[in-house]
C-alpha cells in the first residue's frame, strides 16, 4: 500500500506542547514552548497539516487535558474553540497523558465523540488514534504505557532525591514563606531570614498574642508598605497561615517519603532552619489564636461597623443581636434567631439608644483591666531537645571523628536522650496566667480609662472581651447587662 506524500494534508490542527518553565507566582509572563513541541508543529506542517493553534500548559503529567488551564479551552465539548480544527499534535504521548489506562479511555471516548484525531509524531503521517491500521493500534498501545512507566520512574526519583534531601537537612522545595529566602546551591539549598522578616515576622506574632484580629493584623502591613509573599494585599487567613507555620520557630516541617512514596500527614520530619521567633511566642500566638472569640459578620461596606456586632445578644433568647436598617432611616439591633434556621424572638433597640447606655456604663466602669501571660511548660522545651539530640545523631557519621570517638559521643546523645524522655511525663504543662496591667505611674489600668482613649475600632475590639446581653423590661425600660469575658474564664 502506498503512502501519500502528504498524510496530513487538508488537516487543522492544535499542536499540545509544555512550556519550557513554570510562571512563578505573581508572573503573568507566557514561556516559550519546549523545542521538540517546536519541531512537533513543524513535522505536522512539512505532512501537510495547517496549525490553528498552541496549548501550551506547564502542568500537565496526569492531569487531563479538560484541567489544564491553557488546553481545557480547546478540547471543551462546550466551547467555540472545538470545532475550530481537526486533530491534537504531540511530539510524544505524555504530552496528551501520563495517566493510567481509564485516563487515556476517557480521552479515546473524547476523540471518537468528536472526531477527532490524536496524532503522535512518526515517520509516515505518525502514530494516530482512532487507529488507521494495526501498525497505529500496537503503537499507541505501547506509547500511551509507556508513557505512564516514565511518569512513574520520574515521581519516584523525585521522591527518592527529596527524601535523600530531607534526611540530610537540606530544603527539598515547597512554597518559601514570607521572610525568608531560598539560599544554597541546587542541592544544598536552605532557608535564611531576610531583613523583611527580621523587621516584621516578630511584630506580627506579638499582635496575635496580644489579642488583636487577624483582619486588622492585614490592613496594619498594607497600610505599613509590607507586601505578602503572594498577592498584593494581606488577609486574615494569611496572617493565619504565618502563624501556623513551624519554620518561624525553626522546624520545617515535610511529609516524610519511604519507597518513593509520600506518607501525607505521617511520619513528619523536621529540617532545622534558623528562627525568626523565640518558641516561648510563637506558642503564646498560637494558644491566643486557639482561642480567639469568634468576630461578628462584616456588615455593609458603606456602612461604619457597629458598635456592639460580635458581642451583643439578646436577653430573652440568647441569639446573637445584629445591626438593621429599617426603610434607610430607622437603624436597630435585632434579634437574629438561632441556626440553622434563624427566626429572631422580636426582641428590637434602637442603635443610638443601646450605644448610649454602653458607652455611659464603660465611662463609669472602674474595674480594673486584666492581661493574660502566656507561661511556657517544660514539654515543650524538653521535646525540643530531644529533637536536637535526634539531628545529632543522624549527623554524627559526617562530623569528621575518628571510630572510637563517634561510639562514645553516641552513646553520650543517647543517654541525654533517655533522661530527657523520662522527664516529659512530669514536665510542668503550658499554662495562661491572669495579672493587673499598671499604668505608668504603676496604678492599675481602669476600663474607663481604656475606653475614653480609644477610637471605634478600639471599642469595638474592647468590648469583644465582654458579653452584652439586652431585654426590654414588663414596663419597657431596657436591661442591660454586661459581663466581662476574663472574670470567668481559665484562659484567655
Amino acid at each position: 500500500m502506498s503512502t501519500p506524500k502528504q498524510p496530513l494534508a487538508g488537516i487543522r490542527f492544535i499542536v499540545a506542547a509544555r512550556q519550557s518553565r513554570k510562571p512563578r507566582a505573581g508572573e503573568k509572563v507566557e514561556f516559550p514552548i519546549e523545542a521538540q513541541d517546536g519541531r512537533a508543529r513543524s513535522w505536522a506542517e512539512a505532512e501537510g497539516g495547517e496549525c490553528v493553534g498552541l496549548a501550551a500548559d506547564f502542568k500537565s503529567g496526569t492531569v487531563a487535558p479538560w484541567d489544564r488551564p491553557h488546553t481545557r479551552e480547546w478540547v471543551s465539548e462546550t466551547g467555540e474553540k472545538i470545532h475550530d480544527y481537526d486533530a491534537i499534535v504531540a511530539t510524544k504521548t505524555d504530552r496528551i497523558s501520563r495517566g493510567k489506562d481509564e485516563d487515556f479511555s476517557t480521552i479515546e471516548a473524547w476523540a471518537v465523540r468528536n472526531q477527532k484525531k490524536i496524532i503522535i509524531v512518526g515517520p509516515d503521517g505518525g502514530i494516530q488514534y482512532p487507529a488507521r491500521h494495526d501498525s497505529d493500534f500496537w503503537q499507541w498501545t505501547a506509547t500511551k504505557r509507556q508513557a505512564r512507566l516514565e511518569w512513574e520512574s520520574i515521581r519516584e526519583r523525585s521522591m527518592n532525591r527529596q527524601a535523600d534531601l530531607r534526611a540530610r537537612g537540606k530544603l527539598s522545595g515547597g512554597a518559601t514563606p514570607f521572610g525568608y529566602d531560598v539560599s544554597g546551591t541546587k542541592y544544598d539549598k536552605t532557608l535564611k531570614p531576610n531583613d523583611i522578616g527580621r523587621e516584621w515576622v516578630p511584630q506580627i506574632f506579638e499582635r496575635v498574642k496580644k489579642g488583636e484580629p487577624l483582619a486588622a493584623i492585614a490592613k496594619w502591613l498594607d497600610s505599613e508598605g509590607v507586601k505578602p509573599r503572594f498577592g498584593q494585599k494581606w488577609s486574615a487567613k494569611s496572617i493565619a497561615q504565618i502563624i501556623r507555620n513551624h519554620t518561624y520557630v525553626g522546624q520545617r516541617k515535610a511529609d516524610e517519603i519511604v519507597n518513593g512514596k509520600r506518607l501525607r500527614g505521617q511520619g513528619v520530619i523536621r529540617i532545622e532552619v534558623e528562627p525568626l521567633v523565640e518558641p516561648t511566642l510563637w506558642l503564646a500566638a498560637n494558644n491566643r489564636l486557639d482561642n480567639a472569640p469568634r468576630g461578628g459578620r462584616r456588615g455593609p461596606k458603606n456602612w461604619q461597623p457597629a458598635l456592639l456586632t460580635g458581642t451583643l445578644f439578646c436577653g430573652n433568647c440568647g441569639a446573637p443581636m445584629y445591626r438593621l436598617k429599617v426603610r434607610g432611616e430607622y437603624v436597630y439591633y435585632r434579634c437574629h434567631g438561632h441556626l440553622p434556621q434563624p427566626r429572631g424572638c422580636g426582641t428590637l433597640v434602637t442603635e443610638s439608644l443601646l450605644d448610649s447606655i454602653v458607652d455611659e456604663s464603660m465611662r463609669a466602669n472602674d474595674m480594673w483591666v486584666y492581661e493574660w501571660t502566656f507561661e511556657p511548660g517544660e514539654e515543650a522545651q524538653i521535646q525540643a531537645e530531644i529533637d536536637r539530640i535526634r539531628l545529632n545523631l543522624r549527623d554524627l557519621p559526617t562530623s569528621g571523628l575518628s571510630d572510637d570517638d563517634e561510639d562514645a559521643e553516641r552513646e553520650r546523645l543517647r543517654a541525654v536522650r533517655r533522661e530527657l524522655e523520662s522527664q516529659i511525663a512530669d514536665a510542668r504543662p503550658d499554662r495562661w496566667e491572669k495579672g493587673v496591667v499598671l499604668k505608668d505611674d504603676r496604678t492599675p489600668l481602669t476600663e474607663a480609662e481604656r475606653w475614653k482613649n480609644a477610637d471605634l475600632d478600639g471599642r469595638r475590639l474592647l468590648l469583644r472581651e465582654y458579653r452584652v446581653t439586652f431585654a426590654w423590661s414588663e414596663e419597657r425600660t431596657p436591661i442591660v447587662t454586661m459581663a466581662p469575658l476574663w472574670a470567668v474564664s481559665e484562659t484567655p
